[in-house]
């Protein structure tokens, strides 16, 4: 019956202790076989008496398991039935010890056993080695296959990283490209925006924007040198020469500084300056602005990669057509024509 298990008053569970961990007819036909293979196994030592007698009195080194004594003999036939019995109930051929038919089979069925166990329990193990074995390879090729599906995706996921990397490091490279390309279309539409404010309509709002946001690349850093010398060119036009040189004395220093690679605009950098001090020179009459201009138009000369193109230039341009003429500038003409003739 439950037995109730309390602390205190408080029932804590119920247990059927005996119920749960002795079956009382699995006990009773346990004990009802192990009689029966011993029965079973003395009638078997007793039809083997004489081969029997002579394994117990010489003992010959043949192992005790062929020729056993009769004690042997009958616990040999209690394990052997009941490891028969089990097998027997494991495939379904016993259901219920309880019924008198299933009882009187369990009874034959361990005598028969105990009776032929020192043949049935060898073919017994050798039937498990063999299935323990048949497992044990079925495991190992199992194992193989894991190893084998494991290699297969460890190399699968290897090639995703790669491919991974690859796409990152592609995008990467694409989005660089498009900064680049984008970055170049934006320099040359507001150089292109720069150049058309410098007209005299150009309502002041318009181009006070653009020179708003060039000032602010030249201020990052992010400015190319063409943005400097239209900035530059802008201020001459609208607000002071004086603004428009400083600009220029600007890109100079970062030229010689390295923050600007030397480009063409090294040199139109000196030739924009030296128009810028030569128009007020014109204005102001200070012969200091004229040297400064001249000094400039031959820096621009030395550092230009045709300087007789520049010196044509030069000749043509409204802004200097008073310098051109003056002797200076002839002899910087001549000079230059001099050092490198044709």
């Amino acid at each position: 019956m439950p037995i109730q298990i309390a602390i205190h008053g408080r029932q804590i569970r119920d247990l059927t202790m005996l119920e749960e961990f002795i079956n009382y007819a699995l006990v009773k036909v346990l004990f009802s076989s192990s009689i029966c293979g011993c029965f079973g196994g003395l009638i078997g030592h007793f039809i083997n008496n004489e081969k029997s007698t002579i394994a117990a009195a010489h003992r010959d080194g043949r192992d005790w398991f062929v020729y056993p004594s009769i004690v042997q003999s009958s616990l040999i036939g209690a394990a052997g039935s009941i490891a028969f019995l089990f097998f027997i109930t494991a495939i379904g051929g016993l259901n219920n010890f309880n019924t008198l038919n299933e009882y009187l089979r369990s009874i034959s069925v361990s005598v028969i056993a105990g009776f032929g166990a020192r043949s049935l329990l060898p073919r017994m193990v050798g039937n498990l080695e063999k299935q323990l074995s048949e497992v044990d390879t079925r495991v190992s090729q199992v194992g193989d296959k894991v190893e084998e599906v494991d290699s297969i995706a460890q190399a699968a996921a290897e090639d995703a990283r790669k491919a991974i990397q690859q796409a990152e490091s592609a995008k990467s490279s694409a989005e660089h490209n498009y900064k680049t390309i984008k970055e170049e279309f934006d320099t040359l539409t507001l150089n292109a925006q720069l150049i058309e404010a410098c007209a005299a309509g150009t309502e002041p709002q318009i181009w006070k924007d653009l020179l708003n946001r060039a000032q602010e690349l030249a201020a990052s850093n992010k400015a190319s040198s063409a943005i400097w010398i239209n900035i530059a060119r802008l201020q001459r036009h609208k607000i002071t020469f004086d603004a428009a040189i400083s600009t220029l004395d600007n890109l100079l220093n970062k030229y010689f500084a390295n923050e600007i690679s030397r480009d063409k605009n090294f040199s139109a950098a000196y030739y924009n300056r030296a128009c810028y001090y030569e128009m007020k020179f014109l204005s102001s009459s200070q012969s200091a602005e004229r040297q400064q201009a001249l000094a400039d138009v031959k820096s621009c000369l030395t550092h230009a990669k045709n300087p007789a193109s520049e010196i044509e230039q030069m000749r043509d341009d409204k802004d200097l057509a008073e310098l051109v003429k003056s002797a200076e500038f002839v002899a910087l003409a001549d000079l230059q024509a001099a050092t490198n003739p044709g």
